[in-house]
């Protein structure tokens, strides 16, 4: 028995839900009778159940008394209670229980609470009402009940007893936790369960006298194939309250009763869920399988699944479960193809080494699943395997070694990891490699990592090539990580000029995206890269870096047969689109490249161009060295220079620069008209304004050229003239405008300049002029004047 202290309260009238007393915990006392609805005079006592409300289960049992009220009624009684849910739930204790301890039970004194024994409900108990009644029966209005109000019809030999005993027969076919948001009445109204002579609208109907099942009812359906003392005594342990009829939380738990079953049944029909896959395995109810086969089958599909947290779950009943070497290589070899894949695998390796085949595993991960078939273009598959056997280098792992030498890709990533490792054992992996890998492929990484002195020949170079690109690829990189790119490159471009190598186009994108360590590397690489027709890449570094080393591995690579024309002319057009001109460093490294390839007559204008992006270039030293070396072994460029510089010019270059390079051609006599011509022909984007600039830029770069102002003054006024024959009518009227505006602004200027120094600091009135001075201002003013009124001056706007 169990003692609980219960709330209670009466009330005896029709028309006021009037509490006459009350005592102990009552939810809502002064509505509570509200929430009941009044019985008939002629329906006899009712019991009614209204569920939870704050953590207490209602009671209303409705009577009538002898007593009549003024009008002849009967007067109702009604006693109301409330029980604390968890002690009910905690003896899974019925309707009929709760009843039969509550009635008749006389109320204590005003504001006390009631204390009643409660019997325990047993399951075999429950068990047996669901017989007496009718499984069928019972079922039926349980699986009703879940999708609504369900009204018992026909029933009216019941007696009220019977009646509460058939709602426990049906609440042994539910969740007990239901009974917290389920109204349950022996006689009419309700949203629940009641009984009535005719169906209440809104309500499923039951007939006692011939019930039958809901058509297609999945509760139901699922309750007829699982034993009744097995359904009764599981359900009465989901005793968590909840909120309402609900088909789906009821079905979860009929599932989790046969979880077994459920789970392979899913499985089979194609809808397996991960979680009760998982539930099952770890409660270890896998057992309650009758097959074993059964047991092995979901086993695997849990392994399948590659959730790495499972294998917590896996290890333990691998032998028991069945557990299969294949499948759980299938599940991390997926892991493979994430982003971060060697945090997952390693994992399922240590599981592996606890299992106790950790070698066969790792060696089974090393090796394809298909021959034909590698781990690329699988993000950090090679990289991810790679590492792992590299934590595994210790220790006999004779069958990981011997996969090793049949699956290149991964073996490659190895020899690269090794090259980032700054604390490899090399002689010890040399040493653990060769009794597995062959000769013509360990030796040449062998090389690059542990730097012998000796370089990979051709001949070895040539065996690499015949195992796909894949394995140069990654010699080269290995090379490039371990800073001996100088000891592979040299035979890969020997192999490229004879054509060997196929694809260039690839090796172009490889070669681009090494990353060289010294300026050596960077060297030979950048005469790869000019040799497979892509830019230098690290030209521009090692001007600013250590460029003797830089030249000396280009020069040697260029040296090769075949080599050095066809870098040479990519380097040529490479210098053409580089701004090396303004950076001393970057034009010594430039000169460094040409000064012992001064015949070739193509790379000297494209350095003698230069000038037209930095003219100054003719002050450094070692340009005008080259420059004066170059001109006397091609004479060609000697007239060459003034178009080169001019026609070359670059489309924003700043006038006075292009000035500075016509002053130097008319001082080299070159006519005014051939300098607008070669002007007119560059990609020098000529406007108003810059025409301005011009002009008014080249007589003060005659002025540095050693020339009298006179004349530096008379040629830019005739290169004007030239301009204004030469050009477009369009270009011509907008040069006149800007030449107009400039020039009127500059007299404006020199006027007031002249002005304020003239003036007597004491009287603004007084200016001290010279007669010489004042007799220029009155010619000037007349010739101002008189070109102000020239009458056959016109527009030049049309």
């Amino acid at each position: 028995m169990i003692r609980a202290e219960v709330g209670w309260a009466l009330r005896a009238c029709h028309e006021e839900y009037t509490v006459l007393a009350s005592g102990g915990r009552v939810p809502g006392l002064a509505g509570v009778f509200a929430r009941f609805p009044a019985a008939a005079p002629s329906a006899g006592p009712r019991v009614t159940f209204g569920g939870v409300v704050e953590d207490r289960f209602e009671v209303m049992i409705q009577e009538w008394s002898r007593d009549i009220d003024a009008i002849g009624r009967p007067l109702p009684l009604s006693r109301y209670f409330s029980v604390p849910y968890a002690i009910l739930s905690e003896g899974r204790i019925g309707y009929g229980d709760l009843y039969a301890a509550l009635k008749g039970r006389e109320p204590p004194p005003d504001g006390k609470e009631l204390h009643v024994e409660l019997p325990a409900t047993s399951a075999q108990e429950r068990t047996a009402l669901v017989e007496r009644f009718g499984h069928d029966r019972a079922a039926a209005a349980a699986a009703l009940l879940l999708a609504g109000p369900v009204t018992v019809t026909r029933a009216g030999e019941l007696s009220l007893e019977e009646r509460l005993a058939f709602c426990d027969a049906v609440g042994a076919l539910l969740p007990y936790g239901l009974r917290a948001g389920l109204v349950v009445s022996t006689g009419e109204g309700g949203d629940g369960l009641s009984f009535a002579s005719r169906c209440a609208p809104g309500s499923a109907e039951l007939d006692w006298q011939e019930p039958s099942p809901p058509a297609g009812n999945v509760y139901l359906a699922r309750l007829a194939g699982l034993p009744p003392a097995k359904v009764v005594g599981h359900l009465a342990e989901q005793v968590e309250p909840l909120a309402g009829p609900g088909t789906a939380a009821a079905l979860q738990m009929l599932d989790e009763l046969d979880l077994p079953g459920v789970v392979l049944r899913a499985a089979r029909e194609g809808r397996l869920s991960y979680d009760g896959l998982h539930r099952l395995f770890a409660s270890g109810r896998f057992r309650e399988l009758p097959s074993a086969e059964d047991r092995r089958y979901l086993f695997n599909e849990l392994v399948a699944r590659g959730n790495v947290e499972d294998l917590m779950v896996v290890e333990p009943l691998w032998a028991e479960a069945g557990g299969d070497f294949e499948v759980l290589v299938k599940a991390a070899r997926a892991k493979l193809w994430q982003l971060e894949p060697e945090l997952e695998t390693v994992r399922y390796l240590w599981s592996a080494e606890r299992l106790g085949f950790a070698d066969a595993f790792l060696a089974r991960l090393v090796r394809c699943p298909d021959p034909q078939k590698s781990l690329e273009g699988a993000p950090g598959g090679e990289s991810a395997v790679a590492r792992l056997v590299r934590t595994r280098s210790k220790g006999e792992y004779t069958l990981t070694f011997s996969a090793l030498a049949d699956n290149g890709p991964v073996l490659y990533e190895l020899f690269h990891q090794l090259a980032c490792d700054p604390e490899k054992d090399l002689d010890e992996w040399y040493e653990r490699l060769k009794r597995f890998v062959p000769a013509d492929l360990l030796v040449p990484f062998s090389r690059v990592l542990r730097g012998d002195g000796a370089s990979v020949d051709t001949n070895a170079l040539s065996r690499i090539v015949v195992r796909g690109p894949g394995c140069l690829k990654m010699l080269l990189r290995t090379a490039a990580a371990a800073g001996r790119l100088e000891s592979v490159l040299p035979a890969f471009a020997a192999l490229l000029a004879r054509g060997t190598v196929p694809d260039r186009g690839f090796w172009s994108i490889e070669l681009a995206e090494l990353e060289p360590v010294h300026a050596g590397d960077q060297g030979v690489a950048d005469g790869l890269l000019l040799l497979l027709d892509r830019p230098p890449r690290h030209l521009q570094s090692a001007a600013v870096g250590d460029w003797t080393r830089y030249q000396e591995s280009f020069e040697r690579l260029c040296a090769l047969p075949g080599v050095a024309a066809p870098v040479i002319t990519r380097l040529t057009a490479h210098l053409n689109t580089w701004s090396w001109q303004t950076d001393p460093r970057c034009v010594a490294a430039v000169l460094g490249l040409v000064s012992a390839r001064e015949d070739v007559l193509e790379l000297a204008r494209v350095v003698l161009a230069g000038r037209a992006v930095e003219p100054a270039l003719i002050e450094d030293e070692q340009y005008a060295a080259w420059r004066h070396r170059a001109l006397t072994r091609l004479p060609q460029l000697a007239a060459e220079e003034v178009p080169l510089t001019l026609t070359c010019l670059r489309p924003e270059a700043e006038p006075e620069l292009v000035a500075r390079l016509c002053a130097e051609a008319i001082d080299r006599h070159v006519p005014l008209e051939v300098v607008v011509e070669h002007l007119t022909r560059s990609r020098w984007h000529l406007t108003g304004d810059r025409a301005v600039r011009l002009l008014n830029g080249i007589r003060h770069a005659f002025t540095l050229l050693g020339w009298s102002r006179r004349e530096a003054e008379e040629f830019a006024l005739a290169l004007g003239r030239a301009v204004v024959r030469t050009l477009h009518p369009a270009l011509v009227a907008e040069i006149r405008e800007h030449t107009a505006r400039e020039t009127l602004l500059e007299i404006e200027y020199q006027y007031q300049l002249l002005q304020n120094v003239m003036m007597d600091p004491l009287d603004d009135e007084v200016l001290y002029l010279s007669d010489r001075t004042r007799g220029e201002l009155e010619e000037l003013a007349a010739w101002v004047l008189s070109l102000a009124r020239s009458g056959r001056s016109r527009s030049w706007f049309g």
